[in-house]
């Protein structure tokens, strides 16, 4: 029974995850006071202690870092359990490979199609746009030229105004109005 014990104990330490393990029971903490304490799910703690590592993340970054931050926590030397972590090949870093295809999109048919359509598009907007402002700017002559309607105001009465519109010369019409002039100054 004894051996079982240093079995278990001896393979703990042989693995990652068994070394946190063992550190986090011997701090008498839980899988899930570890998880809450680092911000991390439940099923990660597991999956570190199982040493099922590609079930973390795809990121070696991160697996390092919650190695890392565990180790902290039950007071193991972080350092050395990231060493022993990269010794097993868990964290190793693919080396990018150099690519020499080019980025540059090649122009097609298609391409040109389009832009011609679109520059003919805003060329269109530019016409018509031009052709209102000219016929907006031609009524706003049109308008300066005709003569205005109420240019003169008389007043008969306190009050009370009366447009006199313009009128060609007309001798009867004039006439009149210097008699009723002549009448109006007779009765006052």
């Amino acid at each position: 029974m004894e051996e079982q014990v240093n079995n278990t104990e001896d393979n703990a330490l042989k693995s990652i995850g068994g070394t946190l393990l063992l550190a986090r029971t011997e701090a008498g903490l839980s899988q899930d006071d570890v998880a809450k304490r680092l911000n991390l799910a439940k099923s990660f703690i597991e999956f570190i202690e199982n040493d099922e590592f590609e079930r973390l993340e795809k990121n070696p970054v991160f697996i390092r870092g919650y190695v890392r931050s565990y180790a902290r926590l039950v007071s193991l030397p972080d350092n050395d359990i990231v060493a022993l972590l990269n010794a097993t090949g868990v964290c190793e870093v693919a080396a990018p490979t150099k690519s020499y295809v080019s980025t540059r999109r090649q122009i097609t048919a298609r391409d040109k199609k389009v832009r011609l359509v679109t520059y003919g598009i805003v060329i269109l907007i530019l016409i018509l746009i031009f052709a209102w402002w000219h016929k907006r700017a031609g009524q706003h002559l049109e308008n300066k030229n005709l003569p205005p309607i109420a240019s003169k105001v008389q007043t008969t009465q306190p009050g009370a105004a009366q447009p006199i519109l313009p009128t060609k010369p007309n001798s009867n019409v004039a006439e009149k109005i210097k008699s009723q002039l002549k009448m109006d100054n007779g009765n006052t």
